[in-house]
């Protein structure tokens, strides 16, 4: 029987010298056959190096819609705030970030903006106030996240028609 990491392993593609790479890292080896279990896991994916700023991403707008309800506490909890500090370092100035928080209740604890400097700062500030609290709405954080993301689709689509006279939907930013 095949482990996590290899059924994974099957993932990483090579095309040109370039590989994706995922890793798979899981708090147990074996399981019970036959016998439902809940595993907490982590997936890394590693990207290649890219040197040829033609081929750069396009910009990448982020919703993190995060659950800080009571059993995220302790070690989960840091897990989130650490792996969040990370990803909002490795932002760029054109990318977007808003944050979602959710237990009981669900709040918008950071607007969809660009990442420049500052916004960098004050969303790290943040992350590092997020305490574990009440029971968990996962339904409400998800929703308040894909809100985000509908309105702002709204904005930019009826932006684009008071300017441009014309309907369009957009689904990237360029």
């Amino acid at each position: 029987m095949e482990t996590l990491n290899q059924q994974f392993s099957k993932l990483s593609t090579t095309e040109s010298s370039q590989t994706v790479r995922v890793d798979v890292t899981s708090e147990v080896t074996h399981l019970k056959f036959d016998v439902c279990h809940e595993v907490l896991g982590m997936v890394t994916i590693k990207a290649p190096f890219c040197e040829n700023l033609e081929t750069q991403r396009a910009p990448l707008d982020l919703v993190a819609v995060l659950d800080q309800s009571g059993s995220m506490s302790g070690d989960k909890i840091e897990m989130v705030k650490n792996s969040m500090m990370f990803a909002i370092s490795q932002l760029k100035t054109d990318d977007r970030l808003a944050i979602v928080l959710f237990e009981t209740e669900v709040q918008v604890l950071f607007e969809l903006k660009f990442m420049d400097a500052k916004n960098k700062q004050e969303a790290t500030d943040l992350i590092k106030l997020i305490s574990t609290k009440n029971m968990t709405a996962l339904a409400g954080g998800l929703f308040q996240g894909l809100d985000l993301l509908i309105k702002d689709q709204e904005t930019t689509t009826t932006t684009t028609t008071t300017t441009t006279t014309t309907t369009t939907t957009t689904t990237t930013r360029p």
